[in-house]
């Protein structure tokens, strides 16, 4: 089928849609009935639930929209149905999966290659421009820290946190000292510091892991063991000066240890109250 057009030799069968470069809107249009009115009608009709079009008039690039009235969340869902009875298991560099996203550039001619070092393959929005998500070419991934609610952490113990959250976890946690404190925290102290979502009683959904505040608390456990090492310092030195043993000669004793143990010299330690 061509519409609009007089050949197409990359394709010997199925739909071929030209629309002229000055012609803007929809290309593919899919409405219901009378079923759908979702009113978004500065958007598109009332009655259409998607849309293919061009991203750019002049440059091109394929938009997708769904639209879904206001008792359902989901506007657009992308389904991956493998009839492989045994689908990829794998965690390497080639495995497969139901559902896959391929990101290329041009090879400066004729064809398309990987993307380089650095260069975005994915990316997740909040509107049209506030970017959330990226991945990158080695998998990395950056998100935005934005303008969270969430309570600030030091006034929290950030390992005591981490562990708390580590044993709300169903199977695979070893037991180890401390852990019945720890958990007479309580999940609610998660959820009220940001690590977890609520489970949802209703549908049975279990709250999710909040990975981003994992990270931060991670962050902040670490400065928190940072400032405890130099405290523990400074009262070795105070014990040292009760038997005559000089600030300095307890700094140097700390600098051998860690030398010792190939870390590098913290500077903090030897330069507070120095």
């Amino acid at each position: 089928l061509l519409l609009n057009e007089i050949s197409n030799a990359n394709a010997d069968t199925g739909a071929n849609i030209t629309i002229t470069d000055a012609a803007d809107g929809e290309v593919i249009t899919l409405k219901s009935g009378t079923a759908i009115t979702h009113g978004l009608t500065a958007v598109t009709e009332t009655d259409t639930y998607g849309i293919l079009t061009r991203h750019s008039n002049s440059l091109g690039g394929l938009q997708i929209e769904g639209l879904s009235d206001d008792t359902l969340t989901q506007a657009l869902v992308l389904n991956g149905t493998t009839g492989d009875a045994t689908p990829d298991a794998t965690d390497t560099t080639t495995s497969r999966a139901a559902v896959e996203i391929h990101g290329y550039k041009t090879n400066g001619t004729t064809g398309r290659t990987t993307l380089g070092t650095g260069e975005n393959v994915f990316a997740a929005f909040n509107g049209a421009t506030a970017t959330v998500l990226v991945i990158k070419d080695t998998g990395d991934l950056h998100s935005s820290d934005g303008d969270s609610t969430l309570a600030a952490l030091d006034d929290h113990d950030d390992v005591a946190m981490l562990r708390l959250n580590e044993l709300q976890r169903p199977r695979g946690v070893i037991e180890t000292a401390h852990d019945e404190f720890i958990r007479a925290m309580g999940k609610e102290r998660l959820i009220e510091v940001g690590l977890r979502g609520r489970d949802d009683p209703e549908t049975g959904g279990r709250g999710l892991w909040n990975v981003s505040q994992n990270m931060r608390f991670l962050n902040g456990a670490t400065w928190q063991g940072r400032l405890i090492d130099n405290a523990i310092l400074r009262v070795a030195e105070r014990l040292a000066e009760q038997v005559g043993i000089d600030r300095a000669t307890v700094r140097g004793w700390m600098a051998e240890e860690l030398a010792d143990a190939r870390l590098p010299q913290i500077p903090m330690f030897m330069q507070e109250n120095a």
